[in-house]
């Protein structure tokens, strides 16, 4: 992260910090399917696997805010928010399949994608103790939970469609929207951390 840290305020064993900056995410999310199939009329079937595949990129830069509580050095509240706030420009949306076996890729499509990318997280933990494992160090052992929502919406457009194993049929292109995708996820955690210290390491 690239941004700007900065303590706001300090009273007695109350302390309060926040951090603002920008993220930078570069990769894709990939979905596979096949292997065993309940089709949607009753029917069941062992495909292949994968017999076919999504890559959603997830190029994009996000910002952070984070704010940081901490009570006598042991107890500690953490809220954070990351977003682009608006759809956002992610790269290109791959989508492969492979009708019959894995040996011919049948069907290859590119798009361009957009997407919106949300995340929220509360995390809330306790410093249970403080020891000295090695020579010159101080190690911390933190318990705590966490509860994370995230929103991932995307929308490809601009799609264009070839077959690579059979040259005689020509490319599709489609204009406009082709695909909205949407993933959520509302999660608790329990969360265990350790942090080491070392007084004099060069």
């Amino acid at each position: 992260m690239i941004g700007l840290r900065q303590q706001a305020l300090s009273i007695y064993s109350l302390e309060l910090d926040y951090s603002l900056g920008l993220h930078k995410y570069s990769g894709y999310i990939q979905y596979q399917i096949g292997g065993f199939t309940n089709f949607a009329d009753g029917y069941n079937a062992t495909l292949h696997f994968p017999n076919s595949e999504l890559r959603f990129p997830f190029d994009i830069i996000p910002l952070e805010a984070q704010v940081n509580l901490t009570f006598k050095d042991r107890f500690k509240l953490s809220f954070s928010h990351l977003s682009n706030f608006q759809q956002q420009k992610a790269g290109i949306l791959k989508d492969s399949d492979w009708l019959d076996s894995l040996d011919r890729k049948d069907v290859y499509s590119e798009s361009t994608a957009v997407l919106h990318f949300l995340d929220n997280r509360i995390q809330a933990e306790y410093l249970l103790n403080k020891a000295s494992l090695l020579k010159g160090s101080s190690t911390l052992f933190y318990l705590g939970i966490m509860y994370q929502e995230q929103n991932l919406s995307y929308t490809a457009s601009e799609l264009t469609q070839i077959s690579p194993e059979d040259s005689t049929i020509e490319p599709i292109y489609v204009s406009g929207n082709v695909i909205s995708y949407q993933t959520k996820l509302k999660a608790p955690y329990l969360v265990f951390r350790k942090k080491t210290h070392f007084d004099n390491f060069l």
